[in-house]
């Protein structure tokens, strides 16, 4: 795959190089990639949350079955794995 990156996001790739931060320009975009999907997640999770607390409000509770249950520890687990941690609107 052939990327082409702006000046100013070429600079500071080349800059996070420089300082140490990333030890290639594949590894800085690899960085990136794999920020831009735990935040697609994060994103997912709380229109999720959202959703749920709206079903709620209204009086319709969705079902928390063991399946769900399984589903969000599995998931909390791979993120923790990754090294992901909540944010602070999850544990202040």
């Amino acid at each position: 795959m052939s990327v082409t990156l702006t000046r100013q996001a070429e600079h500071r790739i080349r800059d996070w190089i420089a300082d140490g931060r990333y030890a290639t320009v594949a590894g800085a975009i690899d960085a990136a990639v794999q920020f831009l999907d735990a935040s697609d997640r994060e994103r997912r999770l709380r229109a999720a949350l959202l959703a749920a607390e709206e079903q709620t409000r209204q009086g319709r509770v969705a079902e928390w079955t063991p399946e769900l249950r399984e589903r969000l520890r599995r998931e909390a687990e791979e993120r923790f794995q990754r090294g992901e941690r909540p944010g602070p609107h999850v544990c202040p």
